[in-house]
């Protein structure tokens, strides 16, 4: 059976809700639409009532939404991944276990008819061990196409949860997530220290600040210096942008720390101000360029859409 000319990708996060009509020969992105609606808020609301079944009240939510970039009375296809196949989602699915490959035939998939135009093709996420993640497997299967050339490596996704994938010919065999974003996010909004720093753009002074604290990150750990941002403050006076970025720096650094004591390849899937972050992080941890490679943010953009049209691919073969 032939792909469909088009399909609809929805990545459906804790905290946000995304549709993008999608050409499947281009990946050209057609239409979209974008909301808040994470999976934690529709399930607050599906708890709250006590009328609809899960899957319906999450249908119909779904369907609401599809009306913003589609005719649903047309056959529609969406390929889902991120939290929708989470315990709060719309249709749980088990992880798969590491590890899984460039074609992405190891993920769970499954086709839900939720009428008889619409179906929704779900993605399950991964686990190992001691860690498991949803969504992020996508976006790392649509970028192998781009590892092709590097024999072995990590692959970063720089987040709220940031994910280090270790890869071995086109495979991934291990990922460790660093809660990076999300304690960065805790300490600016809700500790003693959110009084010392406030948001700014990144300038020559705060860049400075930033890779300090990237460098007693490395050396010290973060604990021992987080309430030194403080302390600067009031003893010292310090600009608080400058403060905010060297919280930034002590936190990333902690993260990117250990790839000092490597030797593998390092590629980083970020943009905008984040990759700028990474890159100078990573220049105060590994001082051979060599070792690095960023991916332009066009590629970014697709990486997703690519993954979910390898696992759609893979969908119609079975059929």
């Amino acid at each position: 059976m032939s792909l469909p000319k088009t399909f609809i990708s929805c990545d459906w996060g804790t905290s946000n809700f995304r549709l993008r009509v999608i050409d499947t020969s281009t990946l050209e992105v057609i239409k979209e639409f974008s909301s808040s609606e994470g999976v934690k808020e529709v399930y607050q609301s599906y708890v709250a009532q006590q009328k609809l079944d899960k899957h319906t009240f999450y249908a119909n939510f779904l369907k609401e939404k599809l009306k913003e970039v589609t005719d649903l009375a047309q056959k529609t296809i969406v390929v889902a991944s991120g939290m929708v196949s989470s315990s709060m989602g719309m249709y749980e699915l088990d992880y798969t276990s590491m590890p899984f490959s460039s074609t992405g035939e190891e993920l769970f998939s499954k086709m839900v008819t939720i009428s008889e135009d619409l179906s929704l093709l779900i993605i399950s996420g991964v686990k190992q061990e001691d860690n498991v993640m949803r969504g992020e497997e996508i976006q790392a299967l649509g970028l192998t196409a781009y590892l092709e050339g590097i024999e072995a490596g990590v692959l970063l996704l720089p987040g709220t949860h940031s994910k280090h994938l270790t890869f071995k010919e086109n495979t991934f065999h291990l990922f460790d997530t660093f809660m990076t974003g999300e304690m960065f996010d805790m300490l600016s909004k809700h500790s003693i220290l959110s009084n010392s720093i406030a948001k700014g753009p990144l300038t020559e002074n705060t860049e400075k600040a930033f890779r300090e604290g990237v460098r007693k990150a490395m050396v010290e750990g973060v604990s021992k210096n987080l309430f030194k941002v403080r302390a600067k403050s009031l003893l010292e006076n310090r600009d608080k942008v400058e403060s905010y970025y060297y919280l930034s720096g002590l936190l990333i650094g902690d993260e990117l720390s250990y790839l000092k004591a490597q030797n593998q390849k390092v590629c980083v899937a970020a943009s905008g101000l984040l990759n700028r972050l990474y890159q100078m992080a990573l220049e105060e941890v590994i001082h051979d360029r060599e070792r690095l490679f960023f991916f332009n943010e066009d590629i970014l953009e697709k990486a997703l859409l690519t993954g979910q049209k390898k696992i759609l691919e893979q969908q119609h073969e079975c059929v």
